[in-house]
Parts: structure tokens; sequence; C-alpha cells
């Protein structure tokens, strides 16, 4: 089973916006914010495991002093592990 590291591997480098690359500075922040902040709790589970109630435990505890931060991380992670679409599998 693929672990949420592992599809953020191949997630990140693919990662389009607009039908366009992310930009350097922002693909540069994606992955500060994965290693940072989204792999260390999540990074060994598989994709398929994730539920929605793992991303609301994360998030009551991730970047609760940084308000900026904490709402990309929210904003941008269901294309990563989308649970707000309901779709734990993908």
């Amino acid at each position: 089973m693929q672990t949420v590291k592992e599809y953020a591997d191949i997630w990140l480098p693919n990662r389009l916006i607009d039908g366009e690359p992310l930009k350097d500075r922002t693909a540069e922040m994606y992955r500060k914010m994965l290693d940072e902040h989204i792999l260390p709790t999540l990074g060994r589970l598989p994709v398929s495991s994730i539920t929605a109630d793992d991303i609301e435990q994360w998030h009551a505890v991730t970047l609760t002093k940084q308000p900026t931060y904490r709402l990309r991380a929210s904003e941008w992670s269901p294309s990563l592990v989308p649970v707000r679409l309901g779709d734990f599998r993908r």
C-alpha cells in the first residue's frame, strides 16, 4: 500500500495550478509544509487508511500559532489526501 509520503513524493513534482507547474518558491513552501508539518504525523500511514478523523486530529495540533500557514496547509492538503471529497483511496 502506498503511504502518504510515497504519494507526496509523486504528487508534489506533478502538482499543477491552473494547468501550470508550481513556481519554485511555491514548490519549496509545499515541500517545507510536507516535511515539517504533514509527513511527521501522516507520512507512514497508507493513503487508503486515512480518515477524516486522522485529518481532523492532525489539523487540531498543526500550526496552531501560525494561522496563515495553517490555513494554507488545510487548503491544499485535500489534493494530497482528498478527505473533503470522501475519497480516501485516491
